[in-house]
């Protein structure tokens, strides 16, 4: 019998490949026990095999992506019999695996005309390419599909595979798309405004149907052409700027401009331009909306010729306003508003400093109580005289200029304001208050005039019997026996005699007006010498709760008079003040060197120069108004009688400072204290016994050369005096624009450099000068000042020592000297 072996089997061949047989056996014989043979035929078919095996991997593969692509594929017959889909048609259509076998395409149209159309494409092209048709749902919703069918033949059947993708949502997308084109093309060709697209290079390529209704033509015909022809010469280079400017900005840009009508005239349109780029950043044109203003512009050009015309009014008002000589304002809510020039020169200030300042800034504190209160008494209605008379403070705080202000109420700017004007009246209360000031000293001075003689007259007549009643009075007690009961009464004589001499000797001094100042004297021994004397210690004694501290200049200047009077005015100054500090106090005595060029208190000129300043202050009870104008009248005493002084003390005074050609101040409060400020002109001349503190070859030159910069010519030849002395070789010149013009041709070794000078040039704006051509040039500043900001300034820019005036030898000399040595 034949044996045949199914499956095939595999073999393994001699190198140990695997192959596939159909393997059959037959016998050959009786049976196999008997030694019978059998016989086998094998038949290789390891090709076949291996076909078989990639069919069906190919099969799985197919399978595989059949049912996980997203597009939906299905295949059916040529009557729309489906026979297969994969997942994504089932989950499309909404059928389960089972279903979907079961329906007919034709039943998936929502429209049966549709399905008429694809199968007689498929008949006739044999393939449906993206064909869009409205398909339902087994729920029936319909659903947008892009269909592609081919026909091809299967198992000997035609049949058909389709791929469909669900494309609703673009379509909904499209549908939206087209409805809001439409709207908006309703929107634009009926609006008023005119819209246009316009290319990079400026074509029109589409107009509104309102650009026909504006310039009267067709907006069609308008295609094609520049947008930039029909505007007005004159604004069209500025326009091509302005689009040129967006492109690089890529920002919205607006103008105003004339385009032209079909009649030849131009209409004011005012053009809102967006620029287009594509994703390359490219420009690929303008969306540009445009409106008809030329009413607008009408209606400004009327305005800027009735703005033209009031302007040149105002300007003539101005003009007059700003011609008058009295100041103009406009002031509300205590803020200016407005002022004229001559407003800003009275003040100092300029108009935009005005324009931010409060109307009490420019008041002098001692009126601003009064001004407020008619401020506000006027804002209130109340009825007050529309003139009176204040003082104003110049934008220096310094200067006080008196005003006579007339104001009234006025409406500005919709609310009340007050209009006023301010006329000066310097001049005439300066002409005032000196008429006042003349009359009182000359008053002063006739009674001064008439008690000196009056005094000279007793003084003389008081000397002839005093001299009598004090040399008997000595010779008596030289007779009488120091046990006699008569030897103290006529000692006592002899004393109130010599008492009553002193006070003589003040009456002779009042009377006399003339002291010798021959002597060349130092204030500081006289007042060191005084603390040391039996009268102020006396005085001390009976105020001991009164504390003398005192403040003395090291390079006090000398001056020349009596070490007499000077003493006993200082004496009597002491006295005063011990006297008004019942309670004790402080007493301060000081001396400095002040450089004096401009008057004080009580005068009206003085003589320009170098003075030693001797001030005696107080902390008492102070002296009242009414009798600071008698305090140096004779015989005029606030003291208790019977105590102490005689009323001739201050008068003492005041007719030895008048001796010695000095001047003297006094200010004073009540409550506070006083202070007793002495004036006396400085002599360069050396007390002879008095010997240098400093050897002069500690600051003698080596003929070094010296710029002195000073307006003064005394302080030029006082410097240059005392500079040549010690070996300096010294130009001077009177001011610093002098001296910038001196070192266009000199280089001196060093600048000594006044900081105060009138006119023209002061110091510091001098010495920035000659920095910006010498930045190494050496300079001493001086002034006859204390140390300003203006010095400090100076100072921070290069300059070297300081030296306050007056000039003193030894002190110029070693500032010079080491300033000379500064390596720096």
């Amino acid at each position: 019998s034949v044996i045949s072996f199914d499956p095939p089997m595999p073999l393994i061949r001699k190198d140990g490949s695997e192959i596939y047989c159909r393997t059959s056996a037959s016998r050959i014989g009786g049976d196999l026990t008997a030694g019978n043979r059998i016989v086998a035929m094998i038949e290789d078919i390891t090709e076949h095999k291996r076909s078989e095996v990639a069919l069906q991997k190919s099969e799985e593969m197919f399978r595989l992506v059949f049912d996980s692509s997203p597009v939906g594929i299905g295949i059916a017959t040529l009557d729309g019999q489906i026979i297969a889909a994969n997942s994504a048609t089932v989950k499309m259509m909404g059928y389960t695996a089972e279903e979907i076998t079961t329906i007919n395409v034709r039943d998936t149209y929502v429209d049966p005309d549709d399905r008429n159309v694809i199968f007689k494409i498929l008949k006739e092209k044999g393939a449906v390419i993206d064909y869009e048709v409205e398909l339902k749902r087994k729920d029936g919703s319909p659903y947008w599909a892009l269909l592609n069918m081919d026909k091809m033949r299967l198992d000997n059947q035609d049949i058909f595979l389709s791929t469909h993708r669900d494309i609703t949502e673009r379509k909904q997308s499209e549908r939206a798309l087209r409805e809001s084109e439409e709207k908006y093309r309703r929107i634009t060709e009926n609006m008023i405004d005119i819209v246009s697209e316009i290319d990079a290079q400026g074509i029109i390529k589409y107009i509104s149907p309102s650009h026909q209704r504006m310039f009267g033509e067709n907006h069609a015909a308008q295609i094609g052409k520049s947008a930039f022809d029909a505007i007005h010469p004159d604004d069209r280079d500025r326009v091509l700027a302005k689009y040129m400017e967006s492109i690089h900005t890529k920002a919205d840009r607006e103008m105003e401009y004339r385009y032209r009508h079909v009649c030849g005239n131009y209409i004011w349109i005012r053009s809102l331009s967006h620029s287009l780029f594509d994703t390359a950043g490219e420009l690929v044109g303008f969306i540009v909306s445009s409106s008809d203003i030329s009413e607008r512009k009408d209606e400004e050009l009327q305005k800027e010729e009735a703005l033209g015309a009031l302007k040149k009014e105002e300007e003539k008002y101005r003009t007059l306003i700003d011609n008058i000589l009295d100041g103009v304002f406009i002031l509300q809510d205590a803020q200016l508003q407005f002022v004229n020039e001559a407003f800003t020169s009275m003040t100092g200030y300029t108009k935009e400093e005005l324009m931010q300042m409060n109307m009490e800034q420019l008041i002098a504190p001692e009126d601003a109580e009064l001004v407020a209160e008619n401020y506000r008494r006027r804002q209130v209605g109340e009825a007050i005289s529309k003139e009176y008379e204040f003082r104003i403070l110049h934008k220096d705080q310094k200067t006080r200029i008196y005003v006579s202000m007339t104001v009234s109420l006025i409406e500005y700017r919709g609310r009340v304001a007050s209009m006023g004007m301010w006329k000066d009246i310097t001049t005439r209360k300066q002409a005032e208050e000196e008429k006042r000031d003349l009359q009182e000293r000359l008053n002063r001075a006739e009674k001064m005039e008439a008690l000196g003689t009056l005094a000279g007259g007793v003084a003389h007549d008081l000397n002839n019997v005093l001299g009598i009643i004090v040399g008997y009075s000595e010779m008596i007690i030289d007779e009488v026996e120091e046990t006699s009961p008569l030897k103290r009464p006529l000692v006592n004589i002899f004393n109130g005699g010599q008492k009553a001499a002193a006070i003589v000797d003040d009456l002779l001094t009042l009377a006399r007006r003339g002291v010798p100042v021959s002597s060349i004297l130092n204030l500081n021994n006289i007042i060191n010498d005084s603390q040391q004397s039996p009268e102020i210690k006396s005085l001390l004694s009976h105020h001991p709760a009164v504390k003398i501290k005192t403040d003395l200049d090291s390079d006090l200047l000398n001056i020349s008079g009596s070490s007499v009077h000077l003493g006993k005015s200082l004496y009597n100054l002491i006295s005063n003040a011990c006297e008004a500090m019942n309670k004790g106090g402080i007493l301060t005595i000081k001396t400095t060197n002040q450089y004096l060029d401009k008057p004080m208190s009580g005068y009206n000129e003085i003589r320009e120069g170098d003075y030693v300043v001797l001030s005696v202050s107080d902390t008492g009870e102070g002296i009242s108004e009414t009798d600071m104008k008698r305090i140096f009248e004779p015989f005029y005493t606030k003291k208790i009688m019977g105590r102490s002084g005689t009323g001739l003390g201050l008068a003492v005074v005041w007719g030895t400072v008048k001796d010695h050609n000095g001047y003297i101040n006094v200010h004073s409060e009540e409550g506070k204290g006083s202070t007793f400020t002495l004036y006396f002109p400085v002599t360069r001349e050396e007390i002879p016994t008095e010997a240098m503190t400093i050897d002069v070859s500690a600051y003698t030159g080596n003929g070094q050369s010296i710029l002195i910069v000073d307006d003064v010519s005394i302080q030029r030849e006082l410097a240059t005096d005392m500079l040549q002395k010690l070996n300096y070789n010294v130009d001077s010149v009177k001011s610093g624009e002098e001296a910038i013009i001196y070192l266009k041709d000199h280089q001196p070794d060093l600048i000594i450099l006044d900081m105060i000078m009138d006119p023209g040039m002061d110091g510091l704006d001098t010495y920035k000068s000659i920095l910006k051509t010498n930045p190494k040039q050496k300079t001493i500043i001086v002034s006859g000042f204390s140390e300003s900001d203006r010095v400090k300034e100076a100072k921070r820019l290069g300059a070297g020592t300081y030296v306050r005036k007056p000039y003193i030898k030894e002190k110029l000399g070693l500032a010079v000297k080491k300033e000379l040595e500064n390596k720096s």
